[in-house]
């Protein structure tokens, strides 16, 4: 097997350990420089405290990882060093998770602080899934030596836990007081006035947002840089570029995104602002970002901007499939594609939020802009249109119109009225997703819309391709079981495909395969480490929102709505 993300690109000798651990160490650098109090000549970065904490650990990682290797290929008796029978394929997932942490923090450390703030407003996520990531790296590279070398495993220490609640209350505060200082100074130019006006919708939005705990009491108005319409006129940018449906890509207030418009009479302004209030109230690294909603009232449309990417999953499943024949994306890029998405839906789902329309057209994805990574891509969730929030995972929910969702992707119950859990039905559209990246052909393409109901109903599914891992194909076909009751929920499913991915970085260099034996410590490690990530959502969100704003001087230009003021001293 080639190696996952073919860092030193196609045709070209594999990577040696010393190259990528060199690689890392420069990304790891790089990250330190910018989070030293010592640099004098830049300014403080967006979440400092939470971009200190994640270099600190992700250099005593990268230590300890050295420390690892080296007493590794010590312990040789012959004149052959160890490191060339070390599989160089978990450490060049730990060279992406240094490329991706280290993009994180340049854009923390951004010259145009208030725009890259934008994408910055509650990112703790990202934070915690680097973190996340790079444990779960850790445990496949200690697994691979232990047996030949007594080190300090960072496993049994704090090293890879996420940033405390007092960590993400200070940065946030320290943005709150950011944006004030920065709209008492005095307007000096356009631009300038383009980036009081982000800075003015940006605060209030980041007070309105942290003083609430649901999606379903969120009023879209709080975020609304102009609730009556009247808007400026000049906030858009000149130059536009068509996407497809009713998106464009351009800039808003200067903000690169894409623009989602909806002319009045299309949908219901409810429609409009329910879709707005669920993207607003999600921050995750593989969930597309809101930046903004409105109305104008000139033009007689509504709109919503959010975060742009690069293209759809469904386009670049096909640009592949027509580029090669076989599977479009190498085993352990498939697998780490499905690992965002069922990531992301897992925060979806710990937030109460259903999702409704899985396909392969609703994943937006880029690649990450690093010289030597060239083949990975990094998804997210996008268009939650038909989403339904504030439910619960143990209940049923009653389907009072039926057929919500794509046809092909549709759960077998979900095509007429009753109970149905739309947690599950999520899971079975997930599965059709990822017989879709592993395949290249989109489900049930030759059978009539009208015959899909009745085919999936009685078993119908795609073929799965014959190379795909029994643990993979076991997982995917309890996913779209026409019984939902054996579908799993996404946790499991992210723990079993982070499991697969930890069997699959062991791969032997020198074409032996896969070693299949996983330790029982390492796989109890990869569920443990999910399922608290899981927990801390919960328990975190109510700490912060209950702290933030107490320390926060509120001023009559930048107020809330009268039904938000409860919630500040």
């Amino acid at each position: 097997m080639t190696s996952i993300w073919r860092i030193f690109g196609r045709g070209a000798s594999s990577p040696t350990v010393a190259e990528i651990l060199h690689l890392s160490s420069t990304n790891i650098q790089r990250i330190n420089s910018l989070t030293s109090r010592d640099q004098s000549h830049t300014d403080e970065p967006l979440n400092p405290y939470q971009c200190r904490s994640l270099s600190s650990k992700l250099l005593r990682t990268l230590e300890n990882i050295v420390g690892l290797i080296y007493f590794w290929d010590q312990d040789s008796s012959s004149a052959t060093s160890n490191t060339a029978t070390l599989s160089t394929v978990a450490l060049e997932t730990f060279y992406l998770v240094s490329e991706r942490a280290k993009e994180l923090v340049e854009s923390c450390s951004s010259v145009d602080w208030c725009q890259a703030s934008t994408f910055q407003i509650q990112n703790e996520e990202a934070f915690k899934d680097i973190l996340v990531e790079t444990s779960l790296c850790y445990n496949t590279i200690y697994e691979l030596v232990k047996d030949k070398v007594l080190y300090q495993d960072l496993r049994r220490t704090s090293t890879f836990e996420p940033p405390t609640s007092a960590e993400v209350m200070q940065d946030r505060i320290a943005l709150l007081q950011r944006y004030q200082d920065f709209l008492s100074a005095a307007l000096t130019s356009q631009s300038n006035y383009r980036k009081h006006h982000l800075a003015r919708h940006l605060l209030r939005r980041l007070k309105y947002i942290t003083s609430q705990s649901n999606g379903e009491d969120f009023d879209v108005c709080a975020v609304t840089p102009w609730p009556d319409g009247n808007c400026p006129g000049d906030e858009w940018g000149k130059n536009s570029e068509f996407l497809g449906g009713n998106v464009c890509k351009t800039t808003w207030l200067d903000v690169p995104c894409a623009k989602k418009t909806f002319n009045d009479g299309e949908v219901t302004v409810d429609e409009i602002f329910a879709e707005a209030r669920i993207l607003a109230c999600l921050n995750h690294p593989n969930i597309v970002k809101f930046i903004s909603c409105g109305h104008d009232r000139e033009n007689s449309w509504h709109f919503i901007a959010m975060e742009h990417m690069e293209a759809s999953l469904c386009a670049v499943i096909k640009k592949r499939t027509k580029a090669k024949k076989g599977a479009p994306f190498p085993i352990l890029s498939a697998v780490h594609i499905m690992l965002q998405i069922a990531n992301g839906t897992c925060y979806l789902h710990d937030k109460g939020v259903a999702h409704r329309d899985f396909k392969t057209s609703n994943v937006v994805v880029r690649q990450l802009t690093a010289p030597h990574l060239q083949d990975y891509i990094q998804v997210k969730l996008v268009d939650f249109g038909l989403s339904k929030a504030r439910l619960r995972a143990s209940r049923s929910n009653t389907i009072s119109e039926p057929k919500i969702g794509t046809t092909h992707y549709r759960a077998p119950e979900a095509f007429q009225r009753g109970r149905a859990n739309w947690f599950k039905a999520d899971v079975y559209s997930f599965g059709l997703m990822c017989s879709v990246i592993l395949s290249g052909e989109e489900p049930f393409q030759e059978m009539p819309r009208n015959k899909v109901h009745e085919a999936v109903s009685h078993g119908c599914r795609p073929v799965l391709p014959p190379e795909t891992p029994q643990e993979l194909k076991r997982l995917i076909k309890e996913c779209w079981d026409t019984d939902r009751n054996v579908r799993p929920d996404f946790i499991e499913i992210y723990v079993r495909l982070a499991k697969l991915k930890h069997k699959l970085l062991r791969e032997d260099p020198r074409g032996h395969g896969f070693k299949d034996e996983v330790d029982s410590f390492a796989s109890e490690y990869i569920e443990e480490i999910i399922k608290k990530q899981s927990e801390a959502r919960n328990q975190d969100r109510f700490y912060v929102q209950a702290g933030v704003l107490q320390n926060v001087v509120e001023e009559d230009e930048w107020s809330f709505p009268d039904q938000v003021r409860p919630f500040i001293n």
